[in-house]
């Protein structure tokens, strides 16, 4: 009898588990669906449904957002490893080099700002030499005030960069400068398009970004201009 064994009860209703598999084990693993992982809490186990899982790390894009796993600064519902080509690196956010005075900043974030958060660089596009449409967009800046994007050709201190002012300079090396732009209200910035022709850039190369930006009112660091993370990005034809 049940009540004289020990069982495996995983939903505590004092029916042993085996004994309620019929249409209720999707993987047929065993575990009742109710008990099995299912991240995004719709019911269904996720190995038993079809999910967006733009990095192949066998968990749904929205559940690597929410754990904290992957960040999604531009809130598409897409991990930022996944929205553009390159790699991002050089984070202020406790992985690299420590910030200037303590002043952390989020996950996949520069470090911290006026603002208490830090900034991002994300790249749009494709890195094809013929397609031309790599773009950057700049993140969690301060409106009203200027924002350098630059290439070089190395990270700086194996990449987790360098104290530069309140942030870190993750590259170097034959700097070329693409352009101010002022950030909107919301701190956002973008550089668009024909970066490669005038970068002179070909197939094979690697070249590595990062935002400077401006932050005379507060910074924590007193140094009044700051950094975002950088992204490596290799060239194809």
């Amino acid at each position: 009898p049940d009540d004289c064994e020990s069982f495996t009860d995983c939903n505590s209703n004092s029916i042993p588990d085996e004994c309620e598999l019929d249409g209720n084990d999707c993987n047929s693993n065993g575990i009742p669906d109710e008990c099995d992982t299912d991240c995004n809490g719709n019911g269904t186990p996720d190995d038993c449904e079809t999910f967006a899982d733009c990095n192949v790390n066998g968990v749904p894009d929205e559940c690597d957002i929410s754990s904290g796993t992957s960040t999604d600064h531009d809130g598409n519902g897409v991990p930022d490893e996944c929205t553009g080509p390159g790699t991002p690196y050089c984070f202020g956010d406790g992985t690299g080099a420590a910030c200037p005075c303590g002043n952390t900043g989020g996950t996949g974030e520069g470090c911290s700002n006026s603002t208490g958060g830090g900034a991002v660089l994300l790249s749009t596009g494709t890195a094809s030499v013929a397609a031309e449409d790599l773009g950057f967009d700049g993140l969690g800046l301060i409106p009203g005030q200027s924002a350098l994007l630059f290439a070089a050709k190395n990270q700086l201190n194996g990449g987790l960069g360098l104290t530069f002012g309140d942030g870190l300079r993750c590259a170097g090396g034959a700097l070329q400068r693409l352009g101010i732009r002022v950030p909107d209200g919301a701190g956002s910035a973008s550089w668009s398009t024909g970066l490669i022709g005038s970068g002179g850039w070909s197939a094979g190369e690697t070249h590595n970004f990062q935002c400077w930006y401006r932050d005379p009112g507060g910074s924590p660091c007193s140094s009044e201009f700051n950094l975002t993370n950088a992204l490596s990005v290799v060239f194809t034809p």
